[in-house]
């Protein structure tokens, strides 16, 4: 949970508060010039502790997909090559019917 931009005593940028506190007492940012990822400094004058920002702190761990989002992602990408395809066999009919039209107009006119 993000919250309301706080000034980072490590670099002097505003930083979202990760909505995280430390020993239940200090809110926490992330700052990714703070190194090595994961380092805590705490500034108990201004009530703040500032994280190394990276992965597994401000940035989700990947993960490997589970066989429903697989499944899930495949039929979502099935279903827009379906809606591509179907867009062009449109086109192409409405083309096939104009130019028929066309030809009837023109037979019909005097």
């Amino acid at each position: 949970m993000l919250t309301a931009p706080v000034e980072c005593p490590v670099c002097g940028k505003s930083h979202s508060s990760l909505g995280t506190r430390l020993g239940g007492a200090l809110p926490a940012i992330a700052c990714d010039k703070l190194t090595p990822v994961g380092t805590v400094r705490c500034f108990p004058l201004d009530n703040l502790a500032v994280i190394g920002a990276g992965l597994g702190v401000d940035q989700p761990r990947p993960r490997e997909l589970t066989t429903a989002e697989k499944q899930n992602e495949l039929v979502r990408k099935q279903q827009e090559i379906d809606r591509v395809e179907a867009d062009k066999r449109i086109a192409e009919a409405a083309k096939e019917i104009d130019k028929k039209h066309a030809a009837l107009v023109g037979k019909q006119a005097p």
